[in-house]
């Protein structure tokens, strides 16, 4: 069975044009939308986490997209959040452009194979210019649910 994307994330976990004044704003906001989401205590421990994810390396894979990723020791499963930057901001990507969108993954440090599998689904699907194109033009959290929806649909 192939892994969903759709499993792990909600409405609530997708924000439409954030607004974020540079990259560690939009990670302590997205951390902070997966605490108000009840799937982690601590924002700060994930906060934390993210914040040396990127000392050791960007998470800025070229495009335009970031995958920041960490797993915590008191989350108990996985979570993705979603965003769509109003303006891009400087993730120190490998290409040198700025990230207008960003997949951030919290996940358990005692189910990394999980936390892998679902980096290779984003890895998948960020390769379909399509469903970035229907991303960037996404102006709810419902419409990037839907688009969502529709790319895993087509991959299925």
């Amino acid at each position: 069975m192939t892994m969903k994307l759709l499993d792990y994330t909600t409405e609530d976990f997708c924000l439409a044009s954030l607004e974020a004044q540079d990259r560690d704003t939009c990670l302590q906001t997205l951390s902070s939308r997966l605490n108000q989401g009840g799937r982690i205590e601590d924002p700060q421990e994930l906060y934390r986490a993210l914040l040396n994810r990127e000392k050791a390396e960007s998470t800025g894979i070229g495009r335009g997209i970031a995958l920041p990723h960490a797993r915590c020791e008191g989350f108990q499963g996985h979570a993705v959040a979603i965003a769509h930057l109003r303006r891009p901001v400087d993730f120190r990507s490998a290409d040198g452009k700025a990230v207008d969108l960003v997949f951030l993954l919290a996940g358990s440090s005692r189910f990394p194979g999980t936390q892998l599998r679902i980096l290779a689904r984003i890895s998948q699907l960020v390769h379909n210019p399509s469903f970035l194109e229907g991303l960037r033009k996404a102006s709810t959290p419902s419409a990037i649910l839907d688009c969502l929806r529709e790319t895993e649909n087509a991959l299925r």
